[in-house]
């Protein structure tokens, strides 16, 4: 029971703070700029993959099923458009991130890991934003990717130093409870 506590703790706790980044957000046409994509990345460096992988899928999951989760609500509605592509990217982020991130530690190799995880949100982001709004590659990029860049800099490197701090007391959570 111990055991299952605490992962259900993490994933839930993973989830809700994906779930809130959708609301911390600024405005832009045709895509927002949150901090999901900040607690995407911190998931994916702190977190075990399996773990990393629940909270994204769950968040997902919540969102289509309708609770109001995505920045444009719930629903399956709310999920195709513009930006289904980033949320879909969140995916291949937590498996990138996750899975690099066992490898080293340390800022600078976490700063790489979280580099990397967010490029696995940008490429379906920028394809499906590309496609739904049938723009052209000059303006897929410069409405999906441009405004972002320094905002996405900013973050990996919050999400580096914070994983070098939590990360091992995640770790060791679960290593005492035979994770």
């Amino acid at each position: 029971m111990k055991k299952s506590l605490i992962r259900i703790i993490l994933v839930a706790m993973f989830t809700a703070l994906i779930s809130a980044g959708a609301f911390i957000r600024i405005p832009l046409p045709p895509v927002p700029i949150t901090l999901q994509t900040l607690f995407v990345v911190l998931a994916s460096l702190c977190l075990p993959t399996s773990l990393a992988l629940e909270a994204v899928v769950l968040y997902m999951f919540l969102g289509i099923i309708g609770l109001p989760v995505f920045t444009s609500g719930g629903g399956l509605a709310a999920f195709i458009g513009p930006t289904s592509g980033y949320m879909i990217g969140f995916i291949p982020a937590v498996l990138i991130g996750s899975l690099l991130s066992r490898l080293k530690t340390g800022v600078p190799w976490y700063l790489l890991c979280g580099f990397l995880a967010t490029v696995g949100i940008y490429i379906p982001g920028l394809l499906v934003l590309k496609y739904t709004r049938d723009l052209s590659w000059a303006a897929t990029i410069s409405g999906g990717l441009v405004p972002f860049i320094i905002g996405d800099t900013i973050k990996i490197v919050v999400c580096a130093f914070t994983a070098v701090a939590v990360k091992p007391k995640v770790s060791s959570l679960l290593e005492r409870d035979g994770q």
